[in-house]
């Protein structure tokens, strides 16, 4: 037998003569437990009598307002959480979504329209000012054929130096013009939407957007604005000057589905048109 295998002889109990009062006293009392045997234990009378009628949980109107509470309380903590974290990253992202597409140069301005399928105009307007701006007007081109009260404005948003304005518009339907009262700022950002400007042809899904966008002046005179027309098939672009009697010509260039034209001076109170296939 190897020396791994040996077993310590089992120590002999201790006399109850050698063990002491308290080691006895427990002894006997697990002695005693082990002869009466294991037995359910019942609860005291009070208890019984208080639970004896008592639901579930889930059965009773007060925990589940408690369990509603703590769910709206969780939710509400991790959304305060999630939507106030990094407040800078989304003002900053906000503010970009206001930047112009292109380079502009102070004195300039871009405008780009989209037209829908339904017939309205999505229009995006940027202006670089080179001296303060505090005031908008918006003005309804002089259309022969078409009244300005017939042209509706809507879903008008304002920004001014990257921070969008709360401030609302005053209409003057008879005129046909808007007025707006904005932060003093050189960038400004308008995107709007106008019914009734587009009439369709005789020729099936072919329409002509009599307006392109809105006459937009800011009280000081800007050297050029470039207008594009996106969003449809564009078959061709007409400018026209602000003369009564004078007829639409071809102008513009088409490239990457983007047709677009420059005006400068005197020329960007023109009104542009544009040819579309709507279907």
């Amino acid at each position: 037998m190897s020396v791994l295998s040996r077993r310590r002889p089992a120590r002999p109990p201790l006399p109850e003569a050698a063990v002491g009062h308290r080691a006895l006293r427990r002894r006997l009392m697990f002695r005693a437990a082990a002869a009466e045997g294991p037995h359910p234990t019942q609860p005291a009378p009070w208890a019984a009598a208080r639970f004896a009628g008592a639901r579930p949980w889930w059965q009773r109107p007060l925990s589940w307002s408690i369990a509603v509470g703590l769910v709206v309380g969780v939710v509400g903590g991790l959304v305060w959480v999630l939507g106030s974290g990094r407040p800078a990253e989304q003002r900053a992202r906000l503010a970009a979504s206001y930047t112009a597409p292109i380079r502009l140069r102070p004195g300039t301005s871009y405008i780009r329209t989209r037209v829908l399928p339904t017939g309205d105009l999505e229009v995006t307007q940027w202006i670089a000012s080179a001296t303060p701006v505090q005031s908008l007007t918006l003005r309804v081109p002089l259309v022969p054929g078409l009244a300005p009260a017939s042209v509706s404005l809507g879903r008008l948003v304002v920004a001014a130096d990257g921070v969008r304005s709360s401030a609302l518009p005053v209409a003057n339907q008879a005129t046909g013009t808007w007025e707006y009262r904005l932060p003093v700022a050189r960038a400004v950002f308008l995107r709007y939407r106008l019914s009734g400007a587009v009439q369709t042809t005789s020729v099936p899904g072919r329409a002509v957007a009599t307006i392109t966008s809105l006459l937009v002046s800011t009280g000081h005179r800007l050297t050029s604005t470039t207008q594009a027309v996106v969003g449809r098939d564009v078959l061709a672009l007409g400018c026209s000057l602000p003369t009564p009697g004078t007829a639409p010509t071809l102008c513009g260039v088409t490239s990457n589905g983007i047709s677009s034209v420059r005006l400068y001076g005197a020329q960007q109170q023109s009104r542009v048109t544009a040819q579309v296939q709507l279907y």
